[in-house]
C-alpha cells in the first residue's frame, strides 16, 4: 500500500502544482514544534517531505533530519 502511494505520489510530484500544494498543506510545516522519535522528544521544524515520502525536520541548531513513516511522532 505505502508502495502504490509513493509510486502514486512521485507520479503527481511531475505536477509542480500539485507538489506546491502538497506540500503548502502539511501540518505544522514551518512551525516548531514537539516531536518524539524511538530515543527522544525535541523541538523541530517540519520543512519537506522528500520525494521518497521521508519527513524534512530541522532542530534548533539548524540540524537537518529525516524521518521514514512511522520513526518519529507529532506531540499534541
Amino acid at each position: 500500500m505505502l508502495k502504490a502511494f509513493l509510486d502514486c505520489f512521485d507520479k503527481e510530484c511531475n505536477n509542480k502544482t500539485t507538489c506546491f500544494e502538497y506540500r503548502k498543506m502539511l501540518f505544522r510545516k514551518g512551525k516548531d514544534s514537539l516531536y518524539k522519535d524511538k530515543t527522544t522528544c525535541f523541538t523541530a521544524r517540519l520543512t519537506d517531505v522528500l520525494p521518497d515520502g521521508r519527513l524534512l525536520l530541522v532542530d534548533k541548531e539548524g540540524k537537518e533530519h529525516t524521518y521514514a513513516f512511522k520513526e518519529v511522532q507529532f506531540i499534541i
